[in-house]
């Protein structure tokens, strides 16, 4: 496992339960206030993590997040700075 920061997507992933169960993701995200399913819009540009992420910023739904590598080497596709999801 690579060493933080992580994506708060990745964390989500990593936090997940080991067993695959039909509708755990729709718990967690219901849990984390918004809609399961199809009905979660994807943005037509930016970011497609943008629904399911809690820390999206106004850019994410804008534009395309740039790629950077993380001090673990890492390639991380994101608005957001290491230090902003440390």
């Amino acid at each position: 496992m690579n060493t933080p920061p992580h994506h708060p997507y990745t964390r989500k992933l990593e936090n997940s339960v080991p067993e695959m169960q039909p509708g755990w993701l729709d718990g967690v995200i219901r849990q984390n206030g918004l809609k399961p399913g199809r009905t979660t819009p994807v943005p037509a540009h930016g970011c497609c993590y943008m629904p399911r992420c809690p820390i999206a910023v106004a850019d994410c739904a804008q534009t395309l997040p740039p790629t950077w590598q993380a001090p673990s080497g890492a390639r991380i596709n994101c608005h957001l700075q290491a230090s902003d999801l440390s």
